[in-house]
């Protein structure tokens, strides 16, 4: 793991009674070792905060100042259920810590989501939240995240009103009070899931989840994007060459461009990585596909603060879509040089940040180029 200005190393080591624990290293940029400190679980999670502190999650949740210093410890227990599995955790400014994962009520049919939030200062918990979903079934919670105000998201599986798994999100405010849940299901019917397995959100507080979809034909990479009202924005699916593609992680880059990777195949896998511009919508269906170049009028127009644009491109090509003022000056790179096949496409540009006036919006490809107005009126 590594932040601005430090490695953090996790690897196994022996401990004092001949059981392993984990050795914890955090490194400079130049490779020289600052400190290191000893958990005694022998797997786990480990995270860094701005402030040097490191962080461990393994059989318990552990605290260590910059100088591998224990501050803190607590274990997961509750008075009457068994934590079958901690899956992840998040830090908020404050550094309070936000544990989530699965809940063991009965062995034989029920999981339930499980998130507790710990005191920075103490490691003492403040709350701790459970969800059962609307059928009493398994629901397993694999990803969260913290924004800056101390909201926490959680998300995973739940098992639906047709046997089947929904992504199913929560948002709680950082009381513990649940503000929102949104269950997303690709498809009807047995034998279609979905999952939500790792979390980040971007500068906006804007919730992008990465995980898996599964349907009786096919299994993709997935992702959703959801804004602060848990309004679902945007859903990608990935289904490339093979039927089969499991997810196995995500990047959400600052420009809000997403890298999707994991393993797609059929008798045989690979590793299979794809990325999305951060403001390309979901393309065409190949019985679609459009036979002409078109860049077509903004919608609205004028806007405020949000407009969308689409354009059609008949071959696969590297393709540029930019944002111009009155002026001719470049102002934002909506698709950046990305190579999109063919199809139809939806951009959207948000202008919350730019004055009213007239703009310009231009699609480049080695083959076309085409410029159109806009207006921004606030």
């Amino acid at each position: 793991m590594k932040d601005s200005e430090f490695y953090l190393i996790c690897s196994y080591k022996k401990v004092t009674n001949g059981d392993f624990g984990m050795m914890l290293q955090k490194y400079n940029l130049s490779g020289q070792l600052v400190s290191s400190a000893i958990s005694d679980s022998a797997s786990g999670i480990s995270k860094m905060d701005s402030d040097g502190n490191f962080y461990f999650m393994g059989g318990k949740i552990m605290k260590f100042n910059g100088q591998g210093v224990l501050l803190w410890k607590n274990t997961f227990d509750t008075p009457i259920n068994i934590i079958e599995a901690v899956s992840d955790f998040g830090i908020d400014y404050t550094r309070n810590v936000y544990v989530t994962g699965i809940l063991n009520n009965n062995p034989a049919s029920n999981r339930d989501y499980i998130t507790i939030k710990y005191n920075s200062l103490t490691g003492e918990k403040e709350w701790t939240k459970i969800y059962n979903g609307p059928f009493n079934h398994k629901d397993r919670a694999y990803g969260i995240a913290v924004d800056s105000a101390g909201n926490s998201y959680v998300s995973g599986e739940s098992v639906g009103a047709d046997t089947s798994y929904d992504c199913t999100t929560i948002k709680y405010n950082t009381s513990g009070d649940e503000v929102w849940i949104r269950r997303y299901s690709y498809a009807t019917g047995a034998n279609n899931d979905e999952s939500g397995y790792k979390l980040f959100l971007d500068g906006k507080g804007k919730l992008y989840i990465g995980g898996s979809s599964r349907t009786t034909s096919n299994t993709s990479y997935l992702i959703l994007k959801y804004n602060t009202e848990g309004d679902l924005e945007y859903t990608l699916r990935y289904n490339g060459l093979y039927s089969t593609n499991y997810f196995r992680d995500f990047l959400l880059r600052e420009n809000s461009d997403i890298l999707v990777t994991g393993q797609s195949g059929g008798s045989f896998y690979g590793i299979t990585t794809v990325k999305y511009s951060s403001s390309v919508g979901i393309s065409s269906s190949w019985n679609t596909l459009p036979l002409n170049y078109n860049l077509k009028q903004n919608f609205p127009n004028p806007f405020n603060p949000t407009t969308k644009i689409k354009f059609d491109i008949p071959l696969n090509f590297i393709v540029t879509l930019k944002v111009y003022d009155a002026l001719g000056k470049e102002v934002q790179s909506l698709v950046n040089e990305q190579h999109l096949n063919a199809g139809s496409y939806e951009s959207e540009w948000d202008a919350s940040a730019f004055p009213s006036g007239v703009y310009f919006y231009k699609l480049s490809t080695d083959k076309f180029s085409e410029v159109k107005k806009m207006v921004l009126l606030k």
